[in-house]
């Protein structure tokens, strides 16, 4: 007859152990934690499942299991502190069954006392019933009773080993939440400080980012206001449709004074203003320091300034020693040979007039009316016509634009 005595395998990292001992199923489990047995005797397994009446002994039962394994019929899984070895019959209903093996607690002061406890009952019984039982009968007893201290100690040997396993175990554990816990927060430190860092890094960047920011917001504020100062200092400049160049504006300046930085503001543009002489002198009388721009309908450009104020008044002479005349396209200037004497004539009838005969002068209505012939002898700023350069020998011609502009600091 087929006989099996142990089946021995391996699966989802358990190694199980099937024997028969006195007639009992002995399944024995153990994996890294530790070890499960349970012992059943046959009856045990029918009142599992029906399926184990159908052997007559754990022999026969141990074949069938044996071939279930060797089938791979079969699995083990584990729930909290219990194995199921599950065996896939396809002879019942239910297809499978299902043997659950426990893991047992063990107290090991209580099971010693209980067993010590038990033999010193039997001493004493023996002790008062040796009188009813003959020599040989009480010396097997008290050789039985010797029997079961010695098995005693050796379940208590056995039970020092299990203990002893468990403490193997629970240290074993401990040390591996401990060496996880400490791993785990190195992770986790290595892992704030990364994140720290970059963070410190991402602050650096944004802070860099701001200051660029900042710097180039101040460049281009100071760009922009350099522009502003620029265009305001020159905007003054920009409205004369008169001159044309910075070169011809320092021609004027330069004569008026070479220590100090100058500019000018536009006061009167007869585009705008008009062209009779209560308009210029609505504008200009009273404003000393004023540069006077001519230009001609042939395109001539000329003109003059003087240091002393413009006035609506009766035909009045005043003397400037400051002034002169300039003219534009020949970048000339002429200045008065008599200290200035009888320099400029403020006169209500008349525009902006310098020298006396005249060296020059703005008729009223001088859209309209030529300045013809008006030049004579022993003038202010030239003694004769034949040195008379500031229209370039154009004695008769018409103005068609006349601007003043006063000088500003």
């Amino acid at each position: 007859m087929e006989t099996c005595k142990k089946i021995c395998f391996k699966k989802n990292n358990v190694y199980t152990e099937i024997y028969n001992k006195d007639d009992n199923l002995i399944i024995s489990i153990n994996n890294e934690l530790g070890k499960y047995e349970e012992i059943f005797s046959l009856n045990d397994l029918i009142k599992i499942n029906k399926w184990f009446s159908l052997f007559d002994s754990i022999n026969e039962l141990l074949i069938d299991i044996n071939n279930l394994i060797d089938s791979n019929e079969y699995d083990i899984k584990k729930e909290n502190n219990t194995f199921n070895l599950i065996l896939k019959i396809s002879k019942i209903e239910s297809k499978y069954v299902l043997i659950s093996i426990k893991e047992k607690i063990l107290d090991k002061e209580e099971l010693i006392n209980s067993l010590f406890f038990s033999i010193s009952e039997i001493k004493d019984k023996l002790d008062k019933n040796s009188f009813s039982n003959s020599q040989k009968e009480n010396e097997e007893i008290i050789n039985k009773v010797n029997d079961l201290e010695k098995k005693i100690k050796e379940i208590n040997n056995i039970i020092e080993n299990k203990f002893s396993d468990y403490e193997t175990r629970l240290n074993f554990m401990e040390h591996k939440y401990i060496s996880l816990k400490i791993t785990n927060e190195e992770k986790i430190n290595s892992l704030e400080q990364k994140y720290e860092n970059k963070i410190i890094e991402l602050e650096k960047k944004i802070n860099q980012n701001n200051e660029n920011m900042k710097i180039n917001d101040n460049n281009n504020k100071n760009e922009k206001e350099e522009k502003k100062i620029k265009k305001e200092e020159n905007k003054i400049e920009e409205i004369s449709s008169i001159i044309k160049t910075k070169e011809e504006w320092n021609l004027i300046y330069n004569n008026i004074s070479k220590e100090k930085e100058l500019k000018s503001e536009l006061i009167y543009k007869s585009l705008i203003d008009g062209d009779e002489a209560l308009d210029f002198h609505k504008k200009c009388d009273n404003i000393p320091n004023t540069i006077i721009l001519i230009k001609t309908k042939s395109g001539k450009r000329f003109g003059g300034f003087s240091s002393e104020i413009w006035e609506n008044s009766p035909y009045t002479w005043k003397s400037d020693n400051k002034a002169f005349l300039f003219n534009l396209d020949l970048m000339k200037i002429f200045k008065s040979h008599n200290n200035g004497n009888r320099a400029i004539l403020s006169y209500s009838f008349l525009g902006p007039t310098f020298g006396y005969g005249y060296d020059l002068y703005v008729p009223d209505k001088f859209l309209t009316h030529s300045a013809k012939d008006f030049m004579q002898h022993n003038g202010s700023f030239f003694n004769n016509k034949e040195d008379y350069q500031l229209t370039q020998g154009e004695n008769n011609y018409q103005i068609s634009e006349v601007e003043v502009f006063k000088i500003i600091c």
